[in-house]
């Protein structure tokens, strides 16, 4: 697959794991964190970097997951549109839609930390928004208010894609899990699925949706 033909639009989340993968030469959009839990927001702006890609190359892959239904009802009228067949990001970070399953399976109140969960674009502490909340709140209303986001979640993992020195991110997965009583947890991730498609294998694990066909749900299950 050359590398001229094909373009990229990931989650900065997915590149800050695996930024080492991407050849240079590759063109591609990063997308800021913030649309995150921002469905419509998110499907707007995708849309918007779709359509801008240049009739030029001939496949953009979405470097996502179904994602809260964010991707569907995207299309590319001139690119086939390439997406990793998993329902979200956190799957991809394990290589596969089975092995995230497979931890949901063991306990689904399972919060998942990896680099782009725990760093903001600056490197700065981002950790599921408790910096900006303690800024904006002050520590005590924000420790509340995280307390509540975390009431369902019974235990943190910290991922381990083999991409980068995982010490620094351990100790702070590791007093984050202290401070709100979850039981610590590290789990070996995989790059494997996020490197085939860059490197154009798209067997069964992908999703391929020709010029003018829409991205559906159905695809996905």
């Amino acid at each position: 697959m050359k590398l001229e033909t094909l373009h990229l639009i990931v989650c900065r989340t997915v590149m800050a794991e695996f930024a080492g993968l991407v050849p240079e030469g590759l063109s591609r959009d990063v997308v800021p964190f913030s649309y995150h839990e921002k469905p419509e927001r998110a499907r707007q702006f995708l849309q918007e970097l779709i359509d801008a890609v240049p009739g030029g190359k001939r496949h953009v892959m979405l470097g996502y997951g179904l994602c809260s239904n964010s991707l569907v009802g995207l299309s590319s009228a001139r690119h086939e549109l390439v997406v990793p067949r998993v329902h979200d990001c956190i799957a991809l970070f394990f290589g596969s839609q089975q092995k995230h399953r497979q931890i949901m399976d063991e306990d689904a109140r399972t919060l998942f930390l990896t680099r782009g969960f725990i760093e903001n674009e600056d490197g700065e502490l981002h950790l599921v928004e408790y910096p900006a909340y303690k800024e904006r709140y002050g520590e005590e209303k924000a420790r509340i208010y995280m307390a509540m986001i975390l009431k369902e979640y019974r235990r943190v993992m910290l991922l381990d894609s083999g991409s980068y020195e995982l010490e620094e991110y351990r100790r702070i997965t590791r007093s984050f899990a202290e401070e709100f009583d979850l039981h610590y947890l590290e789990e070996k991730g995989s790059d494997s699925l996020f490197r085939r498609m860059i490197e154009g294998d798209w067997n069964e694990d992908f999703l391929r949706f020709s010029p003018g066909e829409t991205i559906t749900q159905e695809r996905f299950l």
